[in-house]
């Protein structure tokens, strides 16, 4: 193990400074018609992740503890309740990445949407931005998160590079100086939720299945924190991306060579990436073969090193156990029906007869599927053990990826399956805000994200 003296450091701050610099040329310039209809797709899928997660255990506690710590009149959606915007950035990035359902990106293997998005309408709303010039911070967050986090030498959940995703949203709305943009990167950076438990693979023991997950929501504390403390001052590390030992971006690479969020997934189920595809293969060779969920004696998944590395509980003790575990989703696509993850809920807890399925699935790394395989994220092939043979799928990949994105109207199609227990008033007036952000109108939109909901989920 080389001691420090043997760690590579450019000497230079290179990719600091050319992250910021874009920052804040891109700030002011238009999008192209494309990028931009991306984000708003990115901006409604976040909405509505949001609306079926505010209630869960982590966002509540975190809601509670933002209106305590950071008062203000930001507004904490779908709630009556108000915060900073950093308080109300917390709380909603919680809220959006509690169940599984938002968006992501597979180069960097986490997911932006949750950290950037809250982050862009808290700060926005503080400063009194218009909708386009959130837009653009949101794509100038989405492209400096993926940057680093796909540049990462060993893989670090979101919360490890979604920081400076948060620094270069707020600060691309706060017009923040390019000199305080990279002193708040290297503060975040080197701030940052190290996750140095959950985002070990193969690990021993298996981590708790806990609302901290991919540590986002601290991500954008960190963030926003950094950025504040930068401008007031505070100084960091400026050549932390040049560190060799941990970061290996291209030489000579641009910031702006494409548009990052592009590149984004969504998500049909609110469940781990790694596991749509498996859920996608299992589907069809049940309905192919019209195969009795009863006559099933075994099931096997091949897929990459990332999804066999993840926890795979067989019986799980919250939602996150079922949202990291191929053999218990498997077991509920089998009995329940893919219903059963939009939205998740605890109804799908201690079900003995998917906990007795769940144990029947083996996963396996096979070795015709590369350990990084993001041209189609993270591929499976389902092989169906019955009575009546073996039957097997195709090699799957995740529907709604990077090449195949969701249209609007799939994703209300997801708001209506993912809020069919909602109450109908609130229900409309969430799908009502959706539909105002779509067309591009805040003010009306905001009456659907004050609206409040956790008494009625």
């Amino acid at each position: 193990m080389p001691g420090l003296s043997d760690v590579q450091v450019h000497p230079g701050r290179d990719v600091v400074r050319k992250l910021a610099t874009y920052i804040v040329e891109e700030r002011d310039a238009p999008l192209p018609t494309e990028v931009n209809a991306v984000a708003r797709k990115c901006i409604v899928d976040a909405l509505i992740a949001a609306s079926v997660g505010v209630n869960s255990s982590g966002p509540t506690a975190i809601r509670k503890t933002a209106a305590s710590l950071y008062p203000g009149k930001s507004p904490i959606w779908f709630t009556d309740q108000a915060s900073s915007f950093i308080g109300a950035a917390w709380a909603n990035s919680a809220a959006i990445a509690a169940l599984d359902l938002d968006d992501g990106e597979a180069y960097a293997r986490g997911h932006p949407g949750a950290a950037v998005i809250s982050t862009a309408f808290a700060v926005g709303t503080d400063v009194g931005a218009s909708y386009e010039d959130i837009i653009r911070a949101i794509v100038i967050g989405y492209q400096v998160g993926v940057i680093v986090g796909a540049a990462r030498k060993t893989y670090g959940n979101t919360g490890t590079w979604s920081p400076y995703a948060v620094v270069a949203t707020a600060g691309a709305l706060r017009k923040s100086s390019r000199e305080h943009l990279e002193h708040a990167m290297a503060i975040a950076g080197e701030s940052a939720p190290n996750q140095s438990f959950m985002s070990l693979r193969g690990k021993s023991p298996v981590p708790e299945g806990s609302d901290v997950k991919e540590g986002i929501p601290w991500s954008v504390r960190t963030g926003l924190d950094a950025l504040i403390t930068a401008e007031n001052g505070h100084t960091g590390p400026r050549n932390i991306l040049d560190c060799f030992a941990h970061y290996a971006f291209p030489e000579g690479f641009r910031v702006d060579s494409e548009y990052r969020i592009l590149k984004t997934y969504f998500k049909p189920y609110a469940c781990c990436r790694h596991i749509h595809a498996a859920i996608a293969g299992m589907r069809d060779v049940i309905v192919a073969h019209g195969i009795e969920v009863s006559s099933i004696t075994a099931v096997e998944v091949e897929t990459n090193y990332w999804a066999a590395s993840l926890p795979n509980k067989t019986q799980p003790e919250n939602l996150s156990d079922i949202q990291y575990s191929i053999p218990y989703c498997l077991a509920l696509v089998a009995i329940v029906g893919n219903e059963a993850f939009v939205p998740l809920t605890k109804e799908a807890l201690g079900l003995k007869e998917a906990e007795a399925f769940a144990e029947s699935v083996k996963v396996i790394q096979a070795g015709d599927i590369p350990i990084e395989c993001a041209s189609m994220e993270t591929p499976a092939r389902v092989t169906v053990v019955c009575s009546e043979g073996s039957m097997t799928s195709q090699l799957k990949a995740p529907e709604w990826g990077a090449a195949d994105q969701p249209s609007f109207e799939n994703l209300i199609e997801k708001f209506n399956t993912a809020s069919r227990f909602m109450v109908r008033p609130h229900r409309q007036a969430v799908e009502h805000a959706l539909h105002a952000l779509w067309k591009g109108d805040m003010h009306e939109a905001m009456k659907g994200l004050e609206t409040n909901i956790i008494s009625f989920i």
